[in-house]
């Protein structure tokens, strides 16, 4: 019954975002064609865990291979975000079992710096309210993917060397998460350097941008897992603790 009621708002779902091909396709305006290009990579996303409820055989059709080539992207945004996201829910799993607070250390750095001039300005007899809505602020920050990595890497007995060797790996998927979300996958020189200390030097082609195809995913992955099993093979016995130090 549930798989039913999935499958029904699959296929209306599919059916009211072709309806929007005759205000997209060209010669519609480019900002309406860009829309229309993440409708079809939708709709072609849809499809395949429609088929899977049914057995079904949903295909979608593209004017010109271009627009192929958009949905492989979407396919390769999806992928390095959820691969992202799943590393982040490790942290947190793993965080819990060792009763480990995670904070911002971005937070933490700024709200020390204005709890200074705050002083100063005390001591100088200086009524300054705007400190106190910094101060506000930056003690809302939250926890960011690094400081929950550095979390992590703080709880175990790895290697200086090889705790440095995560970060960058991290740091380099970072980049191809956030390149792979975006229209503009030119590269800076310091990213090509991250991305080649994070072992993703196969990402950078030949005219400098990032460049991805699906064979990247499995050792993407695999080296996520190789991470997890590092972690678990460096962590103390006893749980529920929260002391943690960083390299």
């Amino acid at each position: 019954m549930l798989a039913m009621k999935h499958l029904l708002a699959i296929d209306e779902a599919i059916q009211e975002l072709h309806a929007f091909h005759s205000r997209t396709a060209c010669p519609a305006p480019m900002p309406h064609q860009y829309v229309g290009t993440i409708i079809d990579n939708t709709i072609g996303l849809l499809m395949a865990p429609g088929n899977a409820l049914d057995a079904g055989t949903r295909n979608i059709t593209f004017e010109n291979f271009q627009n192929w080539l958009s949905l492989m992207q979407a396919v390769h945004r999806s992928f390095f975000s959820s691969i992202q996201m799943a590393a982040e829910l490790g942290f947190d799993v793993i965080s819990s079992e060792y009763g480990v607070t995670v904070s911002s250390r971005q937070g933490a750095k700024l709200l020390c710096k204005v709890q200074k001039i705050q002083r100063v300005a005390s001591e100088a007899n200086l009524q300054l309210n705007e400190l106190d809505d910094l101060i506000k602020h930056f003690s809302s920050y939250r926890p960011v993917f690094n400081d929950q990595l550095e979390a992590i890497l703080g709880l175990t007995s790895l290697k200086r060397e090889s705790k440095r060797q995560w970060r960058r790996f991290f740091k380099a998927l970072s980049i191809v998460r956030n390149k792979t979300s975006h229209s503009d996958t030119s590269l800076s020189d310091s990213e090509r350097a991250d991305l080649e200390a994070g072992g993703c030097a196969v990402m950078i082609a030949a005219d400098g941008s990032l460049q991805v195809n699906p064979r990247m995913y499995r050792q993407t992955a695999d080296f996520v897992l190789q991470f997890f099993d590092a972690i678990y093979g460096a962590l103390p016995k006893s749980k529920k603790s929260n002391h943690v130090t960083t390299d």
